[in-house]
């Protein structure tokens, strides 16, 4: 009886890890918009992974502040993000903004 419940509650338990995993990889590979809208974005010097994980979803350029915050986290990146003023688009995947965001390629860069 405890035997086979076990067994249940490790299939539950492994069932929730792929449905997790699957979720987290959608959700960090999927852009917030059907329809792509450039956005300017602005990080100030000294802000951290969760002020521009909202700064973010307030401007609707990512669906999930918690699937941002653990990309950058399982990355290593929460400390390359570069102030600045950046060109963003409503159709970029968190993995591209991250990209782009720890670039330090602003808008003043490219203008140059």
């Amino acid at each position: 009886m405890i035997a086979k419940l076990l067994k249940y509650l490790f299939l539950l338990l492994v069932l929730v890890l792929v449905v997790s995993t699957i979720s987290y990889f959608r959700g960090i590979n999927s852009f917030n918009s059907e329809e792509g809208k450039d956005v300017r974005f602005v990080i100030t010097q000294g802000e951290g992974v969760k002020k521009i994980g909202k700064n973010l979803a307030d401007k609707d350029l990512i669906g999930s502040k918690f699937y941002f915050e653990i990309y950058v986290w399982r990355k290593k990146k929460e400390t390359e993000f570069q102030a600045g003023t950046y060109n963003l688009n409503s159709r970029m995947s968190i993995v591209e903004i991250v990209e782009i965001l720890t670039s330090g390629l602003t808008v003043r860069t490219k203008e140059r």
